[in-house]
């Protein structure tokens, strides 16, 4: 990947090779974290304790600062 392998493996402490480095791991945990948040966010909907968040609009935001 992202260095030149055989110009630092004598001084990183810890390097792993392209291919089969930390790519495809980080890639699950990435997919795994997205599954998690969608589960999460899909049970917070069928809740009674769900509230839509409410931002207000920039047009609103300058007229109260007049």
């Amino acid at each position: 990947g992202d260095v030149d392998f055989e110009g630092v493996k004598e001084k990183a402490s810890w390097i792993t090779p392209v291919p089969g480095g930390v790519g495809p791991m980080t890639v699950t945990m990435l997919i795994e974290n997205t599954l998690r948040s969608a589960e999460r966010a899909l049970r917070m909907r069928q809740t009674d304790d769900y509230q839509e968040w409410e931002a207000p609009l920039l047009r609103d935001l300058s007229a109260q600062q007049q």
